[in-house]
């Protein structure tokens, strides 16, 4: 992040409200993430954060229900809902839900995809070396 300068920092805060504000808006309109974050926070007063982690959670069962062609298919998928997760840590701030949800991807991975992993080969090898590292995330 840049630092502002001493000069132009006294300048802007001499600045009107009504300018600061307009300048404020422009520069929050910019950062998609946190103009989500403010969303959550003020208007939705963070009470959606089980909505938004069952929708995260509905993208995981049909990542199980979808045939898979290969492993390097499923890691891809995986990698896919993992980044859902993390999208909505950025968000909510929500610890917990990271854990759960990745917990949820990850066995349901073994439980319903393990073919994918038993089977050697070079994907299947990086399939099983991506959930290890993501199940030693969890164990953090």
């Amino acid at each position: 992040m840049a630092k502002i300068e001493k000069e132009l920092q006294s300048v802007i805060l001499a600045m009107s409200s009504k300018e600061k504000d307009k300048l404020l808006l422009r520069l929050i309109a910019k950062d998609r993430v946190l103009l989500e974050r403010l969303r959550f926070e003020l208007l939705e007063e963070s009470s959606t954060i089980e909505e938004r982690r069952e929708e995260i959670r509905k993208a995981i069962d049909h990542l199980y229900q979808t045939p898979v062609y290969s492993s390097g298919y499923l890691m891809m998928d995986i990698r896919s809902v993992n980044a859902l997760i993390t999208h909505h840590v950025k968000i909510t701030k929500d610890k917990y839900g990271e854990v759960e949800l990745t917990l949820r991807l990850l066995n349901d991975c073994f439980e319903k995809q393990l073919k994918w992993i038993e089977r050697y080969s070079s994907k299947t090898d990086k399939l099983a070396s991506y959930v290890a590292k993501r199940t030693d995330f969890c164990a953090e």
